[in-house]
């Protein structure tokens, strides 16, 4: 067996011991994500086409609803607990964001926006951490959770003002309690940001929308951002599809076919 490597007495590794940084080593993560992506949805008042255009007029991502550990609980829900939700997935893995899954409730769309991590936690992103509540072991995790969240209620004037109460929207649920009862969305590597996500055009990574309305969303954006380099992409591509448009070839000159 060949012995293990091993670095000199110094502490120094041996000439053919590279040593990475971290940063080279994440860029090189498959799994993981340089984005956190926003899709729109279909609502009462606009479809998510729609709604991404107002996303580009106003320049601000909307917190819709109350989400979190906190998010049934009317003496906090409505003040502290409304967010933004975004997604840490692989741009190539963007589809199964919006296809169309069994017994799933939320229907997202291919519109949205993408920013880097690092503008996102700039602006006050952060990962949601799921706890689990599956039965079949006493979870001491969410019970605390509970008593902190129970005390701040209690609490004689302003319980949305509790320490507590800013924590809870980055903490969701996850387990399996029967076939037809689960919550496990912990594969969508969720961030969330509290209340509006106000932003400039220029700090957007990508545009999301079908390939058949990249005319009108480029010209959109053009309009306010100056021609330039294709914006748009549509998330059901693959990696290697995405890498083209934004390079600016012709699709007839990507293809696998001669």
């Amino acid at each position: 067996m060949r012995p293990l490597p091993q670095r000199r007495p110094n502490g120094e590794p041996r000439p053919n011991e590279r040593e990475f940084q971290i940063g080279e080593v994440l860029n090189r993560r498959a799994d993981l994500s340089t984005f956190v992506v926003h899709l729109t949805r279909d609502n009462e008042m606009a479809t998510a086409g729609q709604n991404l255009e107002s996303i580009i007029r106003d320049q601000q991502l909307r917190a819709g609803r109350a989400m979190g550990w906190g998010q049934g609980v009317p003496e906090i829900a409505g003040q502290t607990q409304k967010v933004v939700c975004f997604s840490e997935t692989p741009l190539e893995q963007l589809c199964w964001l919006f296809a169309n899954i069994a017994s799933r409730q939320v229907r997202l769309s291919p519109y949205g926006l993408a920013f880097t991590k690092v503008v996102s936690r700039r602006r006050g992103a952060n990962p949601v951490w799921y706890v689990d509540q599956s039965p079949g072991h006493v979870w001491a995790v969410p019970r605390a959770l509970d008593a902190l969240r129970d005390d701040a209620v209690q609490r004689p004037t302003a319980p949305h003002s509790a320490d507590v109460a800013k924590v809870l929207p980055f903490l969701d649920v996850m387990g399996t309690w029967s076939e037809s009862s689960r919550k496990e969305f912990w594969w969508e590597r969720e961030w969330r940001h509290v209340g509006d996500f106000d932003f400039n055009l220029a700090e957007v990574a990508l545009w999301f929308c079908p390939e058949s309305e990249f005319d009108f969303f480029e010209g959109t954006l053009g309009d306010r951002l100056g021609s330039g380099a294709p914006r748009c992409v549509d998330p059901s591509w693959s990696l290697e599809r995405i890498v083209a448009r934004l390079r600016g070839l012709r699709p007839e000159d990507v293809t696998p076919f001669a």
